[in-house]
């Protein structure tokens, strides 16, 4: 079954990305390889090519297949492309599109054929094509899916689809935010896209909960042409936005002051998500001509520690108070919940090496860290956490350069607010 991280290595895009889609309105050859070619030059992930001319008006098969032949041959095999037969499932397009098989990357069928009830088996997937597969689940214009049925529909697609794909109720009219996050609470580690009306200024919200955008009249000048700076700007807002953010649960337990407002920790536990959360860190560090990593106690031990595995480098753990048997080098500090502390080195460390936390709230225990390792003799050239809160980062950057996996200025707004927008609604 693919996952929400496997998705993306079939866009070889970074987890920090969400896949952004384009939708082609086929009119003819020469207007489709021309807005193909827009589409592709503000980064996005992918085309989708459909046979319908406006409206209901559909372009032939034959002509359709010719369009595909073209767009493909103007663009090369560094491009993905899909198809939608408008109005035509995956079974009935896989002898129509046959002939054609070979240069689309997906198939997208608005309908995927799924009965809620269960009382009708979700139509078998043909085997060996396509590679990638979005269906339709409560997707416009087709038969609709009472809401408190959505759960059962979207687990029921698991089966036989590989992105489950929704939409608003109409053409530019946007999804309820409620409907995908219940969606998504109902399939937490399988791709959800969603379609229609997503624009540049409403696509953050979605963010949290899929893994790809199909867009088309939101950012468009016409049916058949793209807006260039439509489109280039939601492709920005969809870059650093890793979607196992929305795996971290909130704060639960009292007294507030005592714990962190979020679980970063729950990121670990999805293989998934523990891949692609260690990938971009270790990303964040190339070309840094580092030593060795540096982690502090307890979880930049778990992040620190794969890291420099995942570098091929040393690992060096920066300990609390009194968990040493050697006499070590000090270095007190006042945490997030204002209690005063110690961090522990047990030997010095020489050359270039970055200091790896899960979350910097006030940047106290970071600023202990890194004033510990240069005081042993270390050249410390970075601070990497998942993500750093403005005030903390505002603290540590007249010292050190701070790295995060997270650059999105729409969720930093929501991490120093500290409350994310997708758990708006949802029981913990």
């Amino acid at each position: 079954m693919l996952t929400r991280g496997s998705f993306r290595t079939h866009f070889a895009t970074s987890s920090s990305d969400c896949v952004v889609l384009y939708v082609v309105h086929c009119r003819d050859a020469r207007q489709a390889v021309e807005d193909s070619r827009k589409a592709v030059g503000c980064g996005i992930h992918g085309l989708l090519l459909i046979n319908q001319v406006d409206g209901g008006l559909t372009l032939p098969l034959s002509a359709f297949l010719a369009v595909i032949q073209e767009v493909r041959a103007a663009l090369g095999d560094g491009v993905h492309i899909g198809a939608n037969v408008l109005g035509v499932t995956l079974r009935e397009a896989t002898p129509l599109l046959s002939g054609v098989a070979r240069l689309l990357n997906s198939y997208w069928a608005d309908d995927a054929g799924v009965d809620e009830t269960g009382e009708v088996p979700a139509p078998a997937r043909p085997e060996g094509w396509p590679p990638l597969y979005f269906g339709g689940v409560a997707f416009k214009k087709q038969r609709p899916v009472p809401q408190e049925m959505l759960p059962a529909a979207t687990r029921l697609a698991r089966r036989s689809v590989d992105v489950i794909t929704t939409s608003g109720p109409g053409t530019g009219v946007p999804a309820e935010l409620s409907k995908v996050a219940r969606m998504r609470r109902a399939a937490p580690g399988v791709p959800l896209a969603v379609a229609s009306g997503v624009t540049a200024d409403n696509v953050a919200g979605f963010l949290p909960f899929v893994d790809c955008v199909i867009v088309a009249t939101g950012v468009s000048e016409s049916f058949h042409e793209v807006s260039v700076s439509r489109l280039s700007e939601l492709c920005s807002v969809c870059r650093g936005a890793p979607w196992y953010l929305s795996i971290m649960p909130p704060r639960t337990r009292q007294p507030a002051a005592k714990f962190a407002w979020l679980d970063p920790t729950a990121i670990y536990g999805d293989a998934d998500a523990w891949r692609a959360v260690i990938k971009d860190m270790a990303g964040q560090l190339v070309g840094e001509d580092l030593n060795a990593v540096c982690g502090v106690d307890a979880t930049g031990f778990i992040l620190g520690a794969a890291v420099a595995h995942e570098l091929g480098l040393s690992f060096v753990p920066i300990r609390k108070a009194d968990k040493l048997c050697v006499v070590c080098g000090q270095q007190a500090y006042v945490d997030y919940s204002n209690s005063t502390k110690l961090l522990e080195l047990a030997r010095p460390v020489a050359g270039r090496v970055a200091v790896i936390d899960q979350w910097m709230e006030t940047g106290g225990t970071m600023d202990a860290a890194v004033t510990l390792m240069r005081r042993s003799g270390a050249d410390v050239v970075a601070a990497l956490v998942i993500v750093a809160e403005s005030k903390a980062e505002q603290r540590l950057n007249k010292s050190i350069r701070v790295l995060t996996v997270c650059r999105s200025s729409w969720l930093q707004k929501q991490f120093d607010r500290q409350h994310l927008e997708c758990w708006n609604g949802l029981e913990y």
